[in-house]
């Protein structure tokens, strides 16, 4: 099912790498409750942050494990 909004695709892109909040935010470079701001709708990500996200290459090389 597509996503609705980017807060839904930040969380789904996060579900799918198997990894937690502090995994995703340590790959980004961001803090644990930003991403949880991401997930919550509660704040829009930096234009640095949302061209990460959506570049599939960095998932594709990742060297985060998930916890």
């Amino acid at each position: 099912m597509p996503e609705r909004t980017f807060a839904e695709k930040v969380h789904k892109i996060r579900l799918c790498m198997g990894m937690t909040k502090r995994s995703f935010a340590k790959h980004l470079g961001v803090d644990e409750q930003t991403v949880r701001h991401w997930e919550l709708n509660d704040q829009n990500p930096s234009r640095r942050s949302i061209a990460l996200i959506e570049n599939k290459s960095i998932w594709e090389h990742k060297d985060t494990q998930p916890e």
